[in-house]
């Protein structure tokens, strides 16, 4: 077990049985991340010659946005009122004129990806109290386990059966996918210390503005009034 499923099965597990509207949170995002790879997938439809990789493809659409569906219905259903979700613009990663090594990439990054969400739902699922919740997990569990074989076989292909520029590929795709997650993670840790600094700072070293400030403030407002008498002034002798 890596320190991500740890996380999983300790941390998140207490985090979800202590606040109800996280885990709710939770699967809408899942919703949404299966709704996005249904959607990045469904680009790819068109860029391919082979018929029976075009179907094939069409079909992995079809039931990430299955999986969609059904974590948004859990949702839904554990929600004490309607739920409201604002999807932020999706982000196409790849082209729609794409070549061989950019859909070779892509490929490797799906097929990662899936491998990473195969692993990952099964701790999920141990993660659930809610046996529905589990259960979720575990039907979108089942299809990614043959999506992580079938996007394997896949990206082979698109490297002309040449296992080692596969292997390749996928480990550009982990070492793209670990420095997004590095980034993420330390934009994350970044701010807290960011919040404490400045809200530190402001408290010790504050209050040495404030009189400057309000003097300011003072001093703007009199010449507003200033300006204002001014104006009125100049209407009332019939100057533009």
């Amino acid at each position: 077990m890596n320190l991500r499923h740890l996380v999983i099965r300790t941390l998140t597990k207490r985090y979800w049985r202590a606040s109800p509207a996280r885990q709710r949170a939770a699967l809408l995002e899942f919703g949404h991340i299966e709704k996005d790879s249904g959607a990045q997938l469904r680009r790819c439809v068109s860029l391919t010659q082979d018929p029976e990789l075009g179907a094939y493809l069409f079909q992995h659409v079809l039931e990430e946005y299955f999986h969609a569906d059904i974590f948004a219905d859990a949702a839904h259903e554990r929600a004490e009122r309607h739920l409201v979700r604002t999807i932020p613009d999706r982000v196409p990663l790849i082209a729609k004129g794409a070549d061989d090594k950019e859909i070779l990439d892509f490929f490797a990054y799906v097929h990662v990806g899936e491998a990473l969400v195969n692993r990952d739902f099964g701790e999920y699922a141990a993660a659930a109290r809610d046996a529905g919740i589990r259960r979720v997990f575990l039907r979108a569990g089942a299809d990614e386990k043959r999506h992580e074989e079938d996007t394997h076989n896949i990206l082979t292909q698109l490297a002309q059966g040449d296992e080692r520029r596969a292997h390749s590929a996928a480990r550009r795709a982990r070492l793209r996918l670990s420095w997004r997650t590095f980034v993420d993670a330390m934009h994350t840790l970044g701010t807290l210390p960011m919040v404490v600094l400045l809200g530190t700072t402001y408290f010790c070293f504050g209050w040495v503005g404030v009189r400057a400030s309000r003097r300011r403030l003072r001093l703007g407002r009199e010449a507003q009034a200033r300006i204002l008498s001014a104006q009125v002034q100049a209407f009332g002798r019939g100057q533009p």
